[in-house]
């Protein structure tokens, strides 16, 4: 669940963890993600802290998580 916010005109934030939860993937997609600016995130010391408003556009525009390169994939076992 989000962070409530100290105050009301602040936005409310999801840990990555939370984020990962709420989008049923793990925390290091949703790492990836940020790092990729697919996914809108806060720099914090330590940690990325996302706008729980930011999380529903991404999933309101039904952004498809990007694929891994090819250079980056494992090779499929021989049949």
């Amino acid at each position: 669940m989000p962070n409530r916010a100290p105050h009301p005109d602040l936005p409310l934030v999801m840990t990555a963890s939370e984020v990962a939860g709420r989008l049923r993937v793990s925390k290091a997609t949703i790492t990836r993600l940020a790092r990729s600016g697919a996914l809108p995130a806060m720099p914090v010391p330590g940690r990325l802290l996302f706008v729980s408003d930011e999380v529903a556009l991404f999933m309101k525009r039904g952004r498809s998580i990007p694929a891994k390169p090819p250079e980056q994939c494992d090779e499929l076992p021989a049949r």
